[in-house]
């Protein structure tokens, strides 16, 4: 049995192909766990959005206080 190489078309083809089993695996995961927690897609959306800003402002204080860390007594 001889293998023979794929071509350039074929190839395309199956960068496509796993590309869009990627996504697909991301979207079933979120959808997963919207159900989980009984989201609505807004009410995801809109806790995607509070968490990117939180992420922002942590990450804006860690910039301004140069990641150290304060132990307050």
């Amino acid at each position: 049995m001889v293998i023979k190489p794929m071509t350039q078309e074929e190839r395309q083809r199956a960068k496509e192909k796993q590309y869009m089993n990627s996504n697909m695996s991301t979207e079933i995961a979120l959808y997963n766990a919207m159900k989980k927690h009984d989201l609505t897609l807004a009410e995801a959306v809109q806790a995607m959005e509070i968490f990117a800003n939180d992420k922002e402002f942590q990450n804006d204080l860690d910039r301004f206080y140069g990641n150290e860390v304060f132990i307050e007594e």
